[in-house]
């Protein structure tokens, strides 16, 4: 009896399908306008927000900021929508963030021009 709603199909069907599709889109929307509300300051939307010497943060710094939003709403939506948590899984969904930490922090310090249009993201995306 412990598998019969899955024998039955009920877990698997269009109905959930598009549920969680809607979900997934529900979360996009809320986190892209969340990152640009941050970025914006609830101005016009249209507006950049600049840096201290004058330079726009522009398309680059906004989708970092989106990409840093959803990986993190993914890894939260992940961690709790598994009900046994224990250390293994703590510790997966830490890595899961720092490994995000880790490669804007590596493309911010890069020493030669390689990551040149994003080395100038990391300092605006922490303070």
């Amino acid at each position: 009896m412990l598998y019969k709603d899955s024998m039955e199909n009920k877990s698997f069907n269009s109905k959930m399908l598009m549920g969680w599709i809607l979900y997934g889109i529900w979360h996009a929307i809320l986190t892209d306008s969340i990152c640009f509300y941050a970025i914006t300051g609830g101005a016009d939307g249209w507006s950049s927000p600049q840096m201290s010497n004058g330079e726009d943060l522009g398309f680059w710094f906004a989708g970092t900021l989106v990409y840093c939003g959803v990986v993190l709403v993914a890894n939260l939506i992940l961690f709790h929508k598994f009900h046994i948590h224990h250390w293994g899984g703590f510790v997966m969904f830490l890595l899961m963030i720092m490994a995000l930490a880790l490669i804007l922090i590596m493309e911010s310090t890069w020493p030669t021009p390689m990551f040149s249009d994003v080395s100038h993201i990391l300092k605006p995306l922490l303070s």
